[in-house]
């Protein structure tokens, strides 16, 4: 079945748009950063905005890519030659795939599964995985923050046919209960969709197709309330997805393993308010050697204990920074930090930026 998002003076209108816009020195710009980058074990996408749509295609060997969203707008083609291999990696997000023509490889946590038209999937943010771009394709992804999820599941709620609404989402309810019931870190679980074809016909893919459409070209236009139909079309398609007449759902559990429990464990403590704390206190409150669990970070994150809880103060900081109006040098000393010289220079070191460019940036 072959299907594009959007037609194919659409696509030339967004090229067209992204030349205007170099020639006009807009500044374009991705709102997913990668943290660890090249690490098999903990390479991290975090997303900015509250959500991004991503167009995808590869034909023969050169591969096409979108990116757009509240604050981003990203553009990029190349020979497949040229493309690096990828890793696996994490979000700090949910990822929505939808494939529109041909076959995509994912490899989720070592195993590899293959997505063909009309076929689609949402991953939870703790899943490790990657894509094998060894086949001809187009597919859209749907990155959505937790924020973002919370308020459709709960504000998009219509008045009218709630029950129906309700059946329908509850495969992305069911993400997000799990995660809350997990102690330490997100539940491994992804759901997949499958086309359901009816008198010999799959038109599944054509439901959702509008949507991806309108989302897709108000993203490229931007205009005044364009995040509040964004968020209405992306309602719209979880509601498509998770219709159990034209999709069917396969909700797949990947097994824990105790050495990124145990990492879990001790992102938790220095994250709930114990991030300055040395390796022997964590060592003690976990009941672990602490030369164990530091090989334990260094295998998953490359960093040593002490780099880690660094690595999460500034994040913490960071989050402080965009969030609120305290003074930075207030926010470095609450964060434990004595050297405001050295806590820019790790901040300038994780992000690329000063913490001060950071918040007169922050929109």
């Amino acid at each position: 079945m072959k299907a594009s998002p959007v037609s194919n003076l659409d696509m030339e209108k967004k090229m067209d748009k992204f030349i205007l816009a170099e020639q006009s020195n807009v500044k374009c710009k991705s709102a997913i950063s990668i943290h660890n980058q090249g690490n098999a074990f903990s390479e991290l996408y975090e997303l900015a905005d509250p959500y991004l749509l991503i167009y995808q295609s590869n034909y023969v060997s050169t591969q096409t890519l979108f990116m757009l969203g509240p604050s981003s707008c990203f553009v990029s083609t190349y020979l497949l030659g040229d493309y690096i291999k990828r890793v696996p990696h994490k979000h700090n997000y949910f990822e929505i795939m939808i494939v529109l023509s041909g076959q995509v490889t994912q490899v989720i946590e070592n195993t590899e599964i293959v997505y063909k038209a009309g076929d689609a999937c949402i991953l939870n943010k703790n899943i490790r995985h990657f894509e094998r771009f060894d086949s001809i394709f187009e597919v859209v992804y749907i990155e959505l923050s937790d924020k973002l999820l919370d308020q459709i599941l709960v504000e998009g709620m219509p008045s009218l046919h709630k029950k129906e609404y309700e059946t329908a989402l509850e495969p992305f309810c069911h993400l997000k209960r799990l995660n809350e019931k997990k102690k330490y870190y997100d539940a491994k679980e992804y759901i997949d969709f499958h086309p359901i074809t009816k008198d010999g016909k799959e038109n599944s893919l054509d439901i959702l197709l509008p949507f991806l459409n309108d989302l897709a070209i108000d993203a490229m236009e931007n205009k005044i309330g364009s995040s509040f139909f964004a968020i209405a079309m992306i309602a719209r398609i979880l509601y498509g997805l998770g219709c159990t007449e034209h999709f069917e759902q396969r909700y797949v559990s990947v097994a824990d393993n105790k050495e990124e429990e145990i990492l879990g464990r001790i992102i938790a403590l220095m994250e709930n308010g114990s991030s300055k704390a040395d390796r022997e206190d964590i060592a003690q409150e976990l009941h672990y050697n602490a030369d164990y669990l530091n090989r334990i970070v260094k295998k998953y994150t490359g960093k040593t204990l002490g780099e880690l809880s660094r690595f999460l103060s500034v994040a913490k900081a960071r989050e402080r920074i965009l969030s609120e109006t305290t003074p930075i040098s207030q926010i470095v000393q609450e964060m434990g930090f004595s050297n405001r010289t050295f806590f820019y220079k790790l901040f300038k070191s994780q992000y690329g930026t000063t913490p001060n460019e950071c918040r007169e940036n922050r929109k």
